[in-house]
Protein backbone atom coordinates (compact mmCIF):
# COMPACT_ATOMS: atom_id res chain seq x y z
CA UNK A 1 0.00 0.00 0.00
CA UNK A 2 1.61 3.51 -0.84
CA UNK A 3 3.27 5.41 1.70
CA UNK A 4 0.87 8.52 2.28
CA UNK A 5 2.45 11.94 3.44
CA UNK A 6 1.22 14.21 5.43
CA UNK A 7 0.31 17.53 4.10
CA UNK A 8 1.34 16.41 0.49
CA UNK A 9 -1.37 16.68 -2.45
CA UNK A 10 -0.36 15.44 -6.24
CA UNK A 11 0.24 18.61 -7.10
CA UNK A 12 3.47 17.40 -5.41
CA UNK A 13 4.10 14.51 -7.73
CA UNK A 14 5.25 14.26 -11.16
CA UNK A 15 4.33 11.21 -12.90
CA UNK A 16 6.72 8.62 -13.00
CA UNK A 17 6.28 7.71 -16.68
CA UNK A 18 7.00 12.03 -17.50
CA UNK A 19 9.90 11.81 -15.63
CA UNK A 20 11.62 9.14 -17.35
CA UNK A 21 10.59 10.09 -20.21
CA UNK A 22 12.27 13.75 -19.86
CA UNK A 23 15.69 12.36 -18.74
CA UNK A 24 15.84 10.19 -22.32
CA UNK A 25 14.24 12.42 -25.11
CA UNK A 26 14.40 16.12 -26.03
CA UNK A 27 12.07 18.73 -28.05
CA UNK A 28 13.64 20.19 -31.70
CA UNK A 29 12.39 23.31 -32.52
CA UNK A 30 13.01 24.27 -36.32
CA UNK A 31 11.67 23.63 -40.00
CA UNK A 32 11.22 21.73 -42.51
CA UNK A 33 13.42 22.15 -45.80
CA UNK A 34 11.49 22.04 -49.11
CA UNK A 35 11.79 19.01 -51.08
CA UNK A 36 13.93 17.27 -48.56
CA UNK A 37 11.85 13.99 -47.90
CA UNK A 38 13.39 10.18 -48.32
CA UNK A 39 12.04 7.36 -46.98
CA UNK A 40 14.29 5.34 -44.58
CA UNK A 41 15.27 2.50 -46.91
CA UNK A 42 17.39 5.23 -48.75
CA UNK A 43 18.85 6.75 -45.73
CA UNK A 44 19.36 3.96 -43.94
CA UNK A 45 18.14 5.23 -40.43
CA UNK A 46 14.87 4.56 -39.36
CA UNK A 47 12.50 6.77 -36.36
CA UNK A 48 12.91 3.86 -33.77
CA UNK A 49 8.99 4.64 -32.72
CA UNK A 50 8.20 5.55 -36.27
CA UNK A 51 9.74 2.81 -38.44
CA UNK A 52 9.14 2.85 -42.14
CA UNK A 53 7.32 6.33 -41.74
CA UNK A 54 9.48 9.11 -44.02
CA UNK A 55 12.19 11.29 -42.77
CA UNK A 56 12.37 14.90 -43.59
CA UNK A 57 15.85 16.74 -44.25
CA UNK A 58 15.15 19.53 -40.91
CA UNK A 59 16.91 22.50 -39.72
CA UNK A 60 17.16 22.44 -36.28
CA UNK A 61 17.51 25.94 -34.73
CA UNK A 62 17.01 25.58 -30.93
CA UNK A 63 16.08 22.40 -28.44
CA UNK A 64 14.18 22.02 -24.99
CA UNK A 65 16.34 19.52 -22.99
CA UNK A 66 16.02 18.46 -19.03
CA UNK A 67 13.60 21.44 -19.17
CA UNK A 68 16.03 24.19 -20.30
CA UNK A 69 15.59 25.63 -23.66
CA UNK A 70 18.62 25.94 -25.71
CA UNK A 71 19.37 27.91 -28.66
CA UNK A 72 21.91 26.88 -31.19
CA UNK A 73 24.82 28.43 -31.92
CA UNK A 74 23.87 27.78 -35.53
CA UNK A 75 21.38 26.01 -37.53
CA UNK A 76 21.63 21.82 -37.82
CA UNK A 77 20.53 19.79 -40.57
CA UNK A 78 19.26 16.84 -39.80
CA UNK A 79 17.00 13.72 -40.50
CA UNK A 80 13.97 14.17 -38.37
CA UNK A 81 10.12 12.21 -38.51
CA UNK A 82 6.89 14.53 -39.41
CA UNK A 83 6.76 17.21 -37.05
CA UNK A 84 4.42 17.10 -34.11
CA UNK A 85 2.99 20.47 -35.26
CA UNK A 86 3.56 24.66 -34.88
CA UNK A 87 6.06 25.64 -32.40
CA UNK A 88 4.05 25.34 -28.68
CA UNK A 89 7.22 26.51 -26.15
CA UNK A 90 10.60 28.15 -25.95
CA UNK A 91 9.59 31.87 -27.29
CA UNK A 92 9.68 30.12 -31.02
CA UNK A 93 6.92 31.84 -33.14
CA UNK A 94 4.39 29.03 -33.80
CA UNK A 95 3.66 30.73 -37.52
CA UNK A 96 7.99 30.48 -38.18
CA UNK A 97 8.63 27.21 -36.63
CA UNK A 98 7.67 23.20 -36.63
CA UNK A 99 7.98 21.26 -32.94
CA UNK A 100 9.09 17.62 -32.89
CA UNK A 101 8.68 16.41 -29.55
CA UNK A 102 9.58 13.48 -27.32
CA UNK A 103 12.86 12.42 -29.80
CA UNK A 104 14.87 10.07 -28.49
CA UNK A 105 18.89 11.66 -27.37
CA UNK A 106 20.31 8.69 -28.42
CA UNK A 107 18.83 8.22 -32.03
CA UNK A 108 21.04 8.00 -34.34
CA UNK A 109 20.03 9.84 -37.37
CA UNK A 110 21.50 11.80 -40.52
CA UNK A 111 23.71 15.03 -39.63
CA UNK A 112 24.12 17.04 -42.83
CA UNK A 113 27.12 19.57 -42.80
CA UNK A 114 26.93 21.93 -45.59
CA UNK A 115 29.99 24.58 -46.06
CA UNK A 116 31.24 26.39 -49.05
CA UNK A 117 34.75 24.55 -49.96
CA UNK A 118 37.05 24.71 -53.08
CA UNK A 119 35.60 21.87 -55.15
CA UNK A 120 38.82 19.56 -55.23
CA UNK A 121 38.83 19.90 -51.27
CA UNK A 122 34.87 18.67 -51.43
CA UNK A 123 35.84 15.79 -53.90
CA UNK A 124 39.04 14.44 -52.51
CA UNK A 125 38.68 14.70 -48.93
CA UNK A 126 38.72 11.75 -46.98
CA UNK A 127 40.34 9.98 -49.96
CA UNK A 128 43.05 7.74 -49.47
CA UNK A 129 46.54 9.42 -49.75
CA UNK A 130 49.46 8.12 -51.89
CA UNK A 131 53.22 8.25 -49.96
CA UNK A 132 54.10 12.22 -49.35
CA UNK A 133 57.37 13.64 -49.14
CA UNK A 134 58.36 14.46 -45.94
CA UNK A 135 60.14 17.98 -45.07
CA UNK A 136 63.44 16.18 -45.02
CA UNK A 137 62.92 14.85 -48.52
CA UNK A 138 62.62 11.00 -47.36
CA UNK A 139 59.49 9.35 -48.42
CA UNK A 140 56.75 8.90 -45.47
CA UNK A 141 53.06 7.82 -45.42
CA UNK A 142 52.48 8.95 -42.22
CA UNK A 143 50.64 11.87 -43.06
CA UNK A 144 49.26 13.10 -39.74
CA UNK A 145 52.94 13.56 -38.54
CA UNK A 146 53.56 15.93 -41.51
CA UNK A 147 50.87 17.94 -41.01
CA UNK A 148 51.42 17.99 -36.94
CA UNK A 149 55.28 18.91 -38.18
CA UNK A 150 54.03 22.12 -40.22
CA UNK A 151 51.51 22.73 -37.05
CA UNK A 152 54.67 23.03 -34.65
CA UNK A 153 56.50 24.90 -36.90
CA UNK A 154 53.62 27.43 -37.63
CA UNK A 155 52.66 27.44 -33.87
CA UNK A 156 56.50 28.25 -32.54
CA UNK A 157 56.46 25.01 -30.36
CA UNK A 158 59.22 22.91 -29.23
CA UNK A 159 57.41 19.66 -29.57
CA UNK A 160 55.05 18.18 -31.53
CA UNK A 161 51.29 18.98 -30.50
CA UNK A 162 49.13 16.26 -29.32
CA UNK A 163 46.11 16.00 -31.74
CA UNK A 164 43.36 17.38 -29.42
CA UNK A 165 45.29 20.80 -29.22
CA UNK A 166 43.08 23.37 -30.72
CA UNK A 167 44.59 25.91 -33.37
CA UNK A 168 43.95 28.71 -32.15
CA UNK A 169 44.97 27.93 -28.19
CA UNK A 170 48.64 27.02 -30.27
CA UNK A 171 48.80 30.19 -31.72
CA UNK A 172 47.77 32.27 -28.59
CA UNK A 173 50.70 31.00 -27.15
CA UNK A 174 53.41 31.57 -29.67
CA UNK A 175 53.96 34.64 -28.97
CA UNK A 176 53.95 35.80 -32.59
CA UNK A 177 51.38 37.88 -32.65
CA UNK A 178 48.64 39.04 -35.09
CA UNK A 179 45.55 37.95 -35.73
CA UNK A 180 44.44 33.97 -35.83
CA UNK A 181 42.17 35.12 -39.10
CA UNK A 182 45.62 35.67 -40.69
CA UNK A 183 47.77 33.25 -38.71
CA UNK A 184 44.90 30.59 -40.02
CA UNK A 185 45.39 31.91 -44.09
CA UNK A 186 49.45 31.29 -43.45
CA UNK A 187 48.61 27.91 -42.35
CA UNK A 188 46.38 27.34 -44.79
CA UNK A 189 48.69 28.50 -47.27
CA UNK A 190 51.79 26.70 -45.45
CA UNK A 191 49.98 23.31 -45.86
CA UNK A 192 48.60 23.49 -49.72
CA UNK A 193 52.30 24.19 -50.69
CA UNK A 194 53.72 21.47 -48.90
CA UNK A 195 50.85 18.92 -48.93
CA UNK A 196 49.15 19.37 -52.21
CA UNK A 197 46.34 20.51 -50.38
CA UNK A 198 43.37 22.69 -51.06
CA UNK A 199 42.23 24.05 -47.77
CA UNK A 200 40.96 28.02 -47.13
CA UNK A 201 42.19 30.15 -44.34
CA UNK A 202 38.29 30.52 -43.47
CA UNK A 203 38.12 26.62 -43.71
CA UNK A 204 40.67 26.79 -39.83
CA UNK A 205 37.76 27.98 -37.42
CA UNK A 206 38.66 29.42 -33.53
CA UNK A 207 37.78 25.38 -32.35
CA UNK A 208 39.42 23.51 -34.97
CA UNK A 209 42.09 21.27 -33.50
CA UNK A 210 45.28 19.56 -34.74
CA UNK A 211 42.84 16.03 -36.01
CA UNK A 212 40.28 17.89 -37.00
CA UNK A 213 43.03 19.65 -39.06
CA UNK A 214 44.02 16.76 -40.50
CA UNK A 215 40.37 15.21 -41.23
CA UNK A 216 40.04 18.53 -43.21
CA UNK A 217 42.73 17.94 -45.83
Amino acid sequence: MPTKRKGLTKDHYVPFDAHIASQSTLTAYGKLIGGGESTPSALGVSHPHRVGEALNKSLVFGVQIDNQCVKLPSPQEVALPEPDGPADGCGWDPAQYAVWKNLPRNWTTIHFQSQPKLLTTALFRGTERPAQQSLGGGVTTDFGAQVKSIVENWANMATEPPGSAVLQSLWASSGIGGTFALAAMNLAQTLNSKLSSHILGSDISATTTVDQLIQML
